[in-house]
């Protein structure tokens, strides 16, 4: 089980990292981010779009990605390259590619390890790999940008029926985009997760999931149910409400998707154009189709008919007609049963009927076509078609808390999810040959179709010398090899064994079946149960007693009163018998469709790097030339208005202007020659010096707008700090007298709350204010007389620094609370009233 926890409540800490969470589709995809003090919500897109299209693009050699990239197929779909989800992790000669080619724009070639590789117009090839690697880095800077920081941590979304090969090309387009890939989810799991997040499920309920996207249609069969679960014992016992989500089955169809409908959808435009237009449709015509199909089938989706129409189809050439709805639902007819199929498969073998099912959860863009929803109503029933999750987001959600789950950075809601394994995994292996000298292939069932994911399990087998093994898949029709395994070591550490008196020693291996779906061998072993019969054993044996795992030794006669007993009074511990494991060498060759090799991710991965530093120059250099441009036109324009009451001319001298004019001349004719090819560095040096000589003039300019307002707060500053002072004096004045007076027989009449100052304090202020007065005094006529085009000797920051340094000391004076003054009685008038009081009790007694 995967404990996963809900709610995103984060603890406070500056240092967490943040989690990117990517639901990777063949159209678009969604991306959400998961940090501590972040609100938790989907990264939109640079045009404020929540779908990002999963698209990259070239203009010339600018990359171009999501709606950008898209809207590029039509001018130039040679250099487009969308919807590489099908193509991740199969074969060129595949079906999959045949599909994708036959309908593609772009030119393609095949790569040295038998995958699919895009061919730009300019000769640049890239693989599959490299291609979702760049909208992966596109997207991670989308995040990072939300984050503030740099993301690295990412959980990917892949479809349940995705096998080894196709989920390890996910793995590498990760490490390439310099991404550290958590784990990857079914996005059918993903779901489910994002369904449990606000829900709890006091019985056991059983839902299908069931997502019809771009790419494919999948089903999955998700049990619910929370359980109160306790942890710990006695007093620190603690229980909680945890609910478990179990993926019990999952179906797909890889033809029932939203992209096969868009080309029903384009053939039936095809159809509809004349003749002389089918006969000379061209690259970019294809694209403008695709394109107005795509928008056909989100209107009929809503709508019986609607008008379809291409301007500029071939040239000047427009096109326009109508598609009805029933004429789209004719067209596919034959993949009705399609569409139904994945949700009978992920029931199927299961024991679980329909009837049992309490609803269908829908999800992906294709749900919304209207006769798939007729099918599965009639599949399950109209009163069990549930909308209750955003069927375009709740993916990507469930994957950023799934995500959440592997960090103990997020507190939240408890749940346990565990996936299930959608293919048998096969061990084979070449049994010894027996004395006729035949051998047998032995396929041994590792992990069963539907059987928990994220387990181990242990093959032992009898072996004396090395062998090899390959885990694969197993199908009816033919077995797949995933990877071998040369195992060796073996006869070494047999012998070792035997020798040390191991009777049945056998060779242990040990198989994970990760979260992520991968098969793997983690552990290979000789192990055997050897006797200990060396002095340390035999000590170990005597002191553990009967009570030892590893010891089978008995005493006769020693009690606690025979403490004194000799050695020859016990009998002897037998050897102690102890289980052994030597560690065998495991060498991994990958089968079928290899991975990357370190190598070519680390070459792909520094091209990228290149790419996006050059795309980062041009970037600069770009708005370097644009600033540098604008701010030349502004003082060309400023030096045009020579009249004499224009600010440029009232704040600047001749030789300023002339000066500035010679620099902006010869900025504009390099700007012309050189500026198109200069670097950011020469664009900034040359609006530097420019701007050196304007800066005096802005800076009259500035002057003349601020200073005398700077100077009216001064002198309200030393107004106010005038009056401070002469307070602070009355009442030193007033204390003064009050503390002369309360030694006189008569005591003073009481004074009120009033701060006190010091004579250090009050001359503190006097000093600044005199400070300020001569500042004044020696400047501000002087300041008045001054033509404009010469510099002020009153300045703003000087005003304004002395004036918070003078408005700063009063106000600190200012908020000293005031003092309270009691009145002291004389000490003779107190001896004088206790001798009365006395008198007057004598002569009561």
């Amino acid at each position: 089980m995967l404990p996963l926890t809900l709610l995103g409540l984060a603890l406070a800490s500056p240092a967490l990292a943040s989690i990117l969470a990517v639901d990777y589709g063949a159209d678009t995809m969604k991306v959400a981010l998961m940090k501590p003090g972040v609100p938790f919500d989907v990264v939109l897109d640079r045009d404020s779009k929540r779908k990002i299209a999963s698209v990259v693009g070239w203009k010339g050699e600018d990359r171009l990605f999501g709606q950008d990239g898209r809207n590029l197929a039509t001018r130039f779909p040679q250099d487009t390259f969308g919807g590489l989800k099908t193509l991740q992790g199969v074969y060129f000669d595949s079906g999959e590619t045949s599909y994708y080619t036959s309908a593609a724009q772009i030119a393609f070639t095949q790569t040295s390890r038998g995958t699919f590789a895009g061919k730009r117009p300019n000769g640049d090839q890239y693989t599959v790999e490299e291609l979702v690697a760049m909208q992966l880095d596109y997207v991670k800077d989308l995040a990072g940008q939300v984050a503030g920081e740099n993301v690295r941590d990412v959980v990917v979304t892949v479809p349940a029926y995705f096998n080894q090969f196709q989920r390890q090309a996910v793995i590498d387009a990760t490490e390439i985009a310099g991404l550290k890939l958590l784990t990857l989810v079914n996005d059918g799991t993903a779901i489910a997760v994002n369904y449990a997040m606000t829900r709890t499920f006091p019985t056991k309920e059983l839902h299908i999931i069931y997502d019809s996207g771009a790419s494919s249609t999948r089903a999955t069969l998700v049990s619910f149910e929370t359980k109160l679960i306790t942890t710990g014992v006695k007093k620190f016992a603690k229980s909680e409400n945890v609910t478990h989500v179990t993926i019990l089955g999952s179906g797909a169809d890889t033809l029932a998707s939203g992209t096969e409908l868009s080309r029903r959808i384009n053939k039936i435009l095809v159809d509809q154009l004349p003749a002389s237009l089918k006969t000379s449709l061209i690259d970019r015509s294809y694209a403008k189709l695709v394109r107005e199909a795509e928008r056909v089938k989100a209107i009929l989706s809503v709508n019986a008919d609607v008008n379809a129409g291409v301007e500029g189809l071939l040239g000047d050439r427009d096109w326009k007609g109508k598609i009805e709805r029933k004429v789209f639902e004719k067209e596919c007819e034959d993949l009705y049963w399609r569409f139904q199929q994945p949700m009978l498969d992920a029931i199927a073998e299961t024991g679980v009927g329909l009837e049992e099912v309490q609803s269908v959860i829908l999800h992906g863009g294709t749900t919304r076509v209207p006769f798939v929803q007729t099918i599965l109503k009639s599949t399950v029933g109209s009163d069990k078609i549930a909308t209750n999750v955003n069927a375009d987001e709740a993916s990507v959600l469930g994957t950023a808390f799934y995500g959440a789950s592997l960090s103990r950075q997020f507190k939240t809601k408890p749940l346990k999810v565990q996936d299930a394994v959608t293919k048998d995994v096969y061990l084979s292996y070449t049994a010894e040959s027996k004395r006729d000298g035949n051998t047998r292939t032995i396929n041994t069932l590792v992990f069963a179709k539907r059987s928990a994911a994220g387990t181990k399990k242990t093959i032992t087998l009898k072996r004396k010398a090395d062998f090899d093994v390959v885990v694969g898949y197993k199908d009816p029709e033919a077995t797949t090899p995933i990877v071998a395994y040369d195992i060796t070591g073996v006869e070494a550490a047999y012998t070792n064994l035997t020798e040390r008196g191991a009777t049945d020693a056998v060779v242990k291996l040990t198989l994970l079946y990760s979260e992520s779906g991968l098969s793997s061998i983690v552990e290979a072993a000789v192990v055997g149960t050897v006797k200990d019969d060396s002095i340390t054993g035999k000590i170990k044996s005597f002191f553990a007693g009967s009570s030892s795992s590893e010891s089978s030794t008995s005493t006769e006669g020693a009690t606690s009163t025979e403490s004194a007993a000799t050695a020859e009074e016990t009998k002897p511990a037998e050897p102690v018998e102890r289980v052994e494991s030597i560690p065998l060498e495991l060498k991994v060759t990958p089968k079928n469709i290899l991975p990357l090799t370190v190598d070519e991710k680390h070459k792909a991965r520094s091209r990228l790097i290149q790419l996006n530093k050059a795309a980062r120059t041009k970037r600069e250099r770009e708005e370097a030339y644009n600033v540098l441009e604008g701010f030349l036109y502004r003082l060309r324009r400023l030096l045009s208005d020579d009249s004499e009451d224009s600010p440029f001319t009232e704040f600047s001298t001749p030789e300023e202007r002339a000066a500035i004019e010679k620099e902006v001349d010869e900025a504009m004719e390099w700007l012309d020659t050189e500026g198109a090819t200069a670097e950011a560095k020469a664009l900034w040096a040359r609006r530097d010096l420019i701007e050196a000589l304007e800066k005096p003039i802005q800076f009259r300019y500035k002057e003349a707008e601020t200073g005398p307002q700077a100077l009216k707060d001064l002198q309200q500053a030393m107004f106010a700090a005038k009056l401070f002072v002469s307070s602070a004096q009355e009442n030193r004045t007033k204390i003064e007298a009050f503390l002369a007076a309360e030694n006189d027989t008569e005591p003073p009449a009481p004074l009120p709350p009033m701060p006190e100052f010091t004579d250090a304090e009050i001359k503190e202020v006097e000093s600044q204010m005199s400070e300020i007065e001569v500042y004044l005094n020696d400047k501000v006529d002087v300041q008045k007389s001054l033509p404009k085009h010469v510099d002020p000797v009153l300045v703003t920051s000087e005003m304004n620094s002395k004036g918070m340094k003078l408005q700063g000391t009063v106000q600190r004076l200012q908020k000293r609370k005031p003092k309270v003054r009691a009145v002291k009685k004389s000490t003779s008038s107190t001896t004088t009233a206790k001798t009365e009081e006395t008198g007057r009790v004598k002569e009561e007694l």
